[in-house]
């Protein structure tokens, strides 16, 4: 549930940046119906200090994109642990996990 809020903010900051109408033209003071301020508005300026919140938003929005792929090609493989016994020396068998290469535990023949 918190992964799905947190994509669903950084989707919608990210399209409000890119929907702002000081984005898209400059603005005189006061114009645009109030939307920009006593200074005015130049979309050159707005861009330059909006874009790394926009590049941040966004950047997080790909990288949520690649966890759901990589969910959705690896995450609901049900899990097989291969297990291998090896006969040693004295009569006892060691069993290793597949693929380890580590030693799980012994089996005696006492």
């Amino acid at each position: 549930m918190l992964f799905i809020a947190a994509f669903f903010g950084n989707l919608f900051y990210s399209l409000s940046l890119l929907t702002n109408p000081l984005g898209w033209a400059d603005y005189e003071p006061y114009s645009g119906g109030g939307i920009a301020g006593p200074e005015g508005s130049k979309r050159s300026e707005w861009w330059a200090n909006t874009l790394p919140f926009f590049l941040g938003a966004s950047g997080v929005l790909c990288q949520d994109a690649m966890v759901y792929v990589q969910y959705l090609w690896w995450g609901d493989e049900e899990k097989v642990e291969e297990v291998v016994v090896v006969p040693v020396k004295g009569g006892e068998a060691q069993r290793l996990l597949g693929g380890l290469g580590k030693a799980y535990g012994t089996v005696g023949s006492k």
